[in-house]
């Protein structure tokens, strides 16, 4: 996308390109942290902590409060990752927590993280929130760009919608694109509320509606307005195709992944060999 953004760009003038960046939150947040990490301590030689070595840290962070010399079930290790990284994005902090197994882990992984000055990747977001929130860091990120866009903000999580929002209140300037049928995310922290009341957050915005869809049949459509119609909560459009009549929706349960994939390439197949097709 940005290739394509500043390549289109290009053809108005190098002029056109000041100060536009076309990056993921956490792409942005390492560029933040990259420049402005020291307004809250963070060492200049920080260094990004893979999942991979979050976990490896957090068994140490086990071993040590069970004083164990074995390691602790990998399902064991996985749960307090999830359940650190869950609180992370909903921009709590260890003292917000309950259950006090889950609070001990995390105060000592976030020990070990300060032994190996790494940030992982729940904390480039976090941290990042907190330089926004320093006088310096409003001074000279909150105020800096005059327009923000933001894709698929159905996907936002607690601390991401906290980041745009900072960037943004300054100019109000704010434009997202997004859809709360298609909020998938639940599990990784995204939070559908976001979208739905996004118009009592920001009174001034103003909606417009892509209903007219490019991509599917009118089969599909009707059969994906049909279900989506009962959810409790949503907002209200309907999906109008543009492209012509196609084949009937099928219905077809499958016990397996496999056995779906199977499914699909054995229609595939027979609708390649018919004749009158």
């Amino acid at each position: 996308m940005s290739e394509r953004v500043h390549a289109l760009l290009d053809k108005e003038g190098e002029d056109e390109q000041k100060g536009l960046w076309v990056l993921t939150f956490h792409s942005l947040c390492v560029r933040i942290l990259r420049q402005s990490g020291h307004l809250i301590d963070i060492p200049k030689t920080w260094s990004i902590v893979d999942a991979d070595d979050t976990r490896t840290l957090i068994r140490q962070a086990m071993k040590e409060l069970y004083e164990s010399d074995e390691a602790p079930e990998a399902r064991d290790v996985r749960r307090a990752q999830r359940s650190i990284s869950r609180y992370k994005n909903a921009n709590a902090n260890v003292d917000d927590v309950d259950d006090e197994e889950i609070a001990e882990v995390w105060r000592v992984y976030e020990e070990k993280l300060a032994e190996v000055q790494g940030l992982d990747f729940d904390d480039l977001l976090t941290k990042t929130v907190e330089i926004l929130e320093t006088p310096k860091g409003e001074e000279k990120w909150c105020q800096r760009w005059s327009y923000v866009l933001v894709d698929e903000v159905q996907d936002v999580n607690l601390v991401q919608d906290r980041i745009m929002t900072l960037l943004a209140e300054h100019n109000r300037n704010l434009c997202v694109v997004g859809d709360d049928s298609q909020a998938i995310y639940a599990f990784r922290g995204s939070d559908v509320e976001h979208i739905m009341h996004f118009e009592e957050r920001w009174p001034d915005a103003k909606v417009i509606k892509l209903e007219s869809n490019y991509r599917s049949t009118p089969e599909i459509l009707e059969a994906a307005n049909a279900v989506i119609e009962h959810n409790v909560m949503r907002l209200d459009k309907v999906l109008r195709p543009v492209r012509e009549t196609g084949s009937p929706v099928v219905l077809r349960h499958c016990a397996r992944s496999w056995d779906e994939a199977e499914a699909i390439v054995s229609d595939f197949y027979a609708e390649s060999l018919d004749p009158d097709r």
